[in-house]
């Protein structure tokens, strides 16, 4: 633990410096209130560590109770007393149960800052991505896992469901085209004007027309008569026209399902 950890460079950098004088300066009295120092701050840190681990016992139990939220509570108690990878990883657990993703990441995050060996730091941060969607970086926490804990079978399975959704993502994003406006809505049609010469059908207006050309006009079964005339003929139906009609079409298609289901009799 940090605190121990320095504690124990201070207590050897004291020795380091009686060995010292005591070689080149053996007349020299080392300073005694050194040597207390370094003992009442391992006494400090050594209460604040059992205090810390007190929590974290609090904690847990609130967490085999199923109360996450005082286990958060008692988990952070212990983090300010002593910040410890187990303990933010405890935490990482008790917000996942708590569906608080994006905390449990954190806690996740700062467990393998402090202990990068600590397999259950990338465990809880593989499942913080994972509940978030990420499922990219959550394979490479779950192969991290794997590497270490080759028989966890928990982790394999994760492993290969990071997997394959990460797969069907590349894949969708692969194939997926980027919607354009269709060229027939680039066309102001109010613009296109029919020639007096133009001797085809015409379509007729509406009663009370729109400010959208496209429902201005309708498609009569007059005008279907007129227009297969028109073709009977070699004549072409004028691009206004042609137009507005290709654009109800495509309005019409849009609003109707992509895949209809059919029920077939069973004729046998």
């Amino acid at each position: 633990m940090e605190s121990n950890m320095f504690v124990h460079f201070l207590e050897n950098l004291c020795n380091s410096a009686l060995l010292t004088c005591s070689l080149h300066a053996p007349e020299f009295v080392f300073p005694p209130p050194l040597v207390v120092i370094t003992s009442e701050l391992r006494m400090t840190f050594d209460d604040l560590h059992e205090k810390a681990e007190a929590c974290k016992a609090e904690a847990n139990s609130y967490f085999k109770a199923g109360d996450f939220d005082k286990a958060i509570a008692s988990y952070t108690k212990a983090i300010e007393h002593e910040e410890s990878a187990i303990y933010y990883a405890n935490r990482s657990l008790a917000y996942l149960k708590t569906e608080c993703f994006g905390y449990a990441l954190n806690d996740a995050s700062k467990a393998i800052e402090l202990d990068n060996t600590y397999i259950k730091g990338y465990y809880r941060k593989a499942s913080a991505n994972m509940a978030l969607g990420k499922f990219r970086e959550a394979q490479d926490d779950f192969e991290a896992v794997v590497r270490v804990a080759p028989g966890d079978k928990d982790a394999r399975v994760k492993l290969t469901e990071c997997q394959k959704i990460a797969r069907l993502k590349a894949f969708a994003k692969a194939i997926a085209v980027d919607e354009k406006a269709s060229l027939i809505d680039t066309v102001d049609l109010s613009s296109i004007i029919v020639e007096p010469s133009y001797d085809g059908p015409h379509l007729e207006r509406r009663e009370s027309p729109t400010n959208d050309e496209s429902y201005s006009y309708i498609v009569t079964e007059s005008f279907m008569l007129a227009l297969l005339e028109c073709y009977k003929k070699q004549k072409h139906l004028h691009k206004k026209y042609a137009l507005l009609i290709l654009r109800e079409i495509r309005n019409i298609l849009i609003g109707l399902p992509s895949l209809v289901e059919i029920d077939v009799p069973d004729v046998s």
